[in-house]
């Protein structure tokens, strides 16, 4: 019988890391679109603005992770915490009274910001623990 990878990633932690940067940069080329605003995956300007911020706090928290395993001391990763639950905000509150669809679209969105945030946090305290 051949393994599942998940088996597989739980005997081996650096499969599991591996699997997590894969699973992060395909979520990843899905929010994409978003940001370029292709056809269909337009945002408006508060959602834009506070996606910005997700991104800016995304791109440091990897930085960081980067530093620490070249040696170097780090920021940790609250402010990604922190501008995720503003998205969250943002988005909730641009929402209301929105159609069905807008909330779809936003939901869709949020679920992929979210992803990216837990597969970011889950890989950075694993490298953190082997490190």
């Amino acid at each position: 019988m051949v393994p599942s990878m998940i088996d597989v990633c739980k005997q081996d932690k650096a499969s599991a890391l591996l699997l997590s940067m894969m699973l992060l940069t395909h979520s990843g080329r899905a929010l994409r679109k978003y940001r370029v605003q292709l056809p269909g995956f337009e945002l408006p300007e508060p959602v834009a603005m506070a996606q910005l911020e997700f991104d800016h706090h995304l791109a440091t928290t990897l930085d960081g992770m980067a530093d620490r395993m070249e040696g170097k001391s780090s920021e940790g990763s609250d402010n990604l915490k922190r501008s995720v639950k503003s998205l969250d905000q943002t988005i909730r509150t641009y929402d209301s009274g929105k159609s069905h669809g807008v909330a779809a679209q936003f939901g869709t969105f949020l679920s992929l910001s979210r992803r990216i945030e837990s597969l970011t946090l889950s890989l950075d305290e694993e490298m953190q623990r082997k490190m």
